[in-house]
């Protein structure tokens, strides 16, 4: 249980989770109106079930409330235990749509039948170097490669961040908002979200990579580092924005 006090008059909300369970596959707006399988291949959707749980909400010493929430949707495995078609004779299969010796094990997402969930997840908060080619289309001077990273906050509201690497050295910071894809400088965004100076930034971006590594194919040197991070740098001076105020009214 969660439990919440305020301060300035010492009331109490207590707050907890019971009861969670994951209803049989029903069709959208109608009551105790079972939805089959053979109804997901051809309307394209998936077989699943809403998934409730019972909220429990007490104001200091008082009776509890109680309330279900609907947590969204689960998918159903053919022939599971929540499955309308579990148990049918081939008769009753054939008549929904089934083969007779239908054994289940499956999942239809999105009107196709799937074994396994198909969605990769990226690691949170974790680089990861992408090359593709769909990255050229971001605009003029676009290389196909790209650093993704998905950022995770701690109430695991996420947002996924990609760094382009431009044909001239320098990298664009994209983002979702509003539906669209924001593309900042990235020496722009370097400067907004703290108050440094250009000489520190070039230190901090160059003092990881030695010379003295084995030289070789994809190898990255000091020099190179350098060179970029000037050409980040003279970006943000070419726009006229030398401090972190100009820099955050740019954005």
């Amino acid at each position: 249980p969660m439990e919440i006090t305020d301060p300035s008059s010492n009331a109490t909300l207590r707050m907890s989770l019971e009861k969670g369970h994951v209803l049989p596959p029903m069709k959208d707006g109608r009551l105790e109106q079972p939805l089959y399988p053979q109804e997901c291949r051809q309307g394209r959707i998936s077989y699943s079930g809403e998934f409730k749980v019972e909220a429990v909400f007490q104001f200091n010493d008082g009776a509890p409330i109680r309330q279900t929430f609907n947590f969204g949707h689960l998918p159903i495995m053919l022939m599971s235990k929540l499955c309308h078609l579990r148990g049918a004779d081939p008769c009753k299969l054939i008549y929904h749509g089934e083969e007779a010796t239908e054994m289940g094990g499956y999942f239809i997402s999105g009107g196709l039948e799937r074994l396994i969930r198909i969605l990769i997840l990226q690691k949170r908060n974790y680089p990861m170097g992408m090359v593709r080619g769909a990255f050229i289309k971001r605009g003029a001077g676009y290389t196909d490669k790209a650093v993704v990273m998905r950022c995770v906050h701690h109430d695991q509201s996420s947002v996924t961040v990609k760094l382009y690497y431009l044909q001239n050295g320098s990298a664009r910071l994209g983002f979702w908002f509003a539906g669209r894809e924001i593309l900042l400088p990235v020496g722009i965004v370097l400067k907004a979200l703290i108050d440094t100076s250009d000489r520190e930034i070039f230190a901090s971006l160059t003092c990881c990579y030695s010379d003295k590594r084995e030289r070789g194919k994809g190898v990255v040197s000091t020099q190179l580092i350098g060179e970029r991070t000037q050409i980040i740098l003279d970006e943000v001076r070419a726009l006229s924005l030398f401090t972190r105020t100009q820099c955050l009214v740019h954005i």
